[in-house]
């Protein structure tokens, strides 16, 4: 089961099911390997009554406690009795992976609140989603742990599954330099694309379950009109580009902010790094210098000349 995926699925259809909606989904990298997500929901208040948000809030609430429990259960099953330099494997994990989720609060009329996970290293990130190959473990230096089981096979947010365990594409960006590009699926492709267990799609299962508890005729065309999605890769290296609708920086931390506007049909999500061919380079510097040389040395010879000549 891929369980990621299906909270944020049930969230979502959560959120289909009651009608207007705003949701901001970000993800956070830092440089120092902290991963974020992080959920932001809106619910509109001219659509909503208090009793209303409250029973949907006391629904994902319940939820979001109940994954995070399946996180525990997860953690005691592969990291009990386990030991890194006598340090206990288990409280590592434990304090290391938290889910949390804020009190429904009102604001400009509207019912919101948010909840996050959180893996305060890259390592927690590693082998919570099943990345802990010989060849990541080396090249962080992360420690091997025997027998562990990912909690989940496919991780649904953006990019740092692909930036940690290298699947990118390389383009000639010019002589100079190559672009190195990340792609990764919305999270509305993914809500089209994946299949429940009775192999229906989830896209098709939230129609029917939209028509019949509105009563309303929604198809492909128009059931994501019910809410608004944002989808955001914040990182704190802004050397990355993207193909984001919105690119700014959040001055109070300094991370830079990729924002993307999401609709039912757009296309992938892209960061991309430009990085320099350093032959190229070389090359530019030895013909440079050679340039010098060429130019100096009459310079040189007149000057000796003319010293000669005087003495």
């Amino acid at each position: 089961m891929k369980k990621i995926f299906c909270f944020l699925i049930l969230i979502f259809s959560a959120c289909f099911a009651c009608g207007c909606a705003q949701i901001n989904y970000t993800r956070y990298y830092t440089e120092s390997g902290t991963v974020i997500d992080r959920v932001d929901i809106s619910f509109d208040g001219n659509k909503f009554s208090q009793t209303q948000a409250r029973n949907m809030y006391t629904i994902i609430q319940q939820d979001v406690l109940r994954y995070y429990d399946e996180i525990k259960e997860w953690e005691q099953d592969n990291f009990a009795n386990k030991y890194v330099n006598e340090t206990s494997v288990l409280d590592y994990f434990k304090k290391g992976i938290t889910v949390t989720i804020t009190n429904l609060e009102t604001n400009n009329g509207n019912y919101e609140f948010g909840f996050n996970i959180q893996f305060a290293t890259l390592e927690q990130y590693v082998y919570f989603y099943g990345l802990n190959t010989d060849e990541v473990l080396n090249k962080y230096g992360f420690a091997k742990l025997e027998n562990v089981q990912p909690f989940a096979t496919n991780d649904y947010g953006p990019f740092v599954s692909s930036l940690v365990s290298g699947d990118y594409r390389k383009e000639r960006a010019n002589l100079f330099n190559n672009s190195y590009i990340w792609q990764d699926n919305n999270i509305f492709q993914y809500f089209q694309q994946e299949q429940r267990e009775d192999d229906q799609s989830y896209l098709d299962y939230y129609i029917v379950r939209s028509n019949d508890i509105l009563g309303e005729e929604y198809t492909e065309d128009n059931v994501f009109d019910n809410i608004t999605l944002k989808e955001n890769f914040e990182t704190s290296d802004a050397r990355y580009k993207s193909n984001a609708d919105g690119v700014y920086r959040d001055n109070e931390i300094g991370y830079v902010i990729h924002s993307w506007s999401l609709t039912s049909d757009d296309s992938q999500l892209e960061v991309y790094r430009v990085l320099p061919v350093q032959v190229w380079w070389y090359v530019l510097a030895v013909a440079i210098t050679f340039v010098a040389i060429i130019i100096m040395f009459p310079i040189w010879h007149y000057r000796r000349e003319r010293n000669v000549v005087q003495q």
